[in-house]
């Protein structure tokens, strides 16, 4: 078997193994899904953003600042609703 066959057999074996493990964990009659809070889920956005915003080096010449993708793309998609 070739190497490129053989990392990509190790990877899927790897990825089923991981996906059962988490499966298992989390679902099942047993397991009681985690409660949501849109309230909760809002106010970690909002100091994620704060935090991101004050972050010196998030701070960009003239004022400006970089935008944080993994904070502000979830933030911009909550807002909708």
């Amino acid at each position: 078997m070739n190497r490129v066959a053989r990392f990509a057999v190790i990877s899927f074996t790897i990825l089923m193994l991981m996906t059962t493990v988490v499966a298992n964990a989390y679902g099942g009659d047993e397991a009681e899904a985690p409660s949501w809070s849109p309230r909760a889920v809002a106010n970690y956005l909002d100091q994620r953003t704060e935090w991101w915003l004050s972050w010196p080096r998030a701070a960009r010449g003239q004022g400006t600042a970089c935008l944080s993708c993994h904070g502000a793309v979830p933030y911009a998609l909550a807002g909708r609703f």
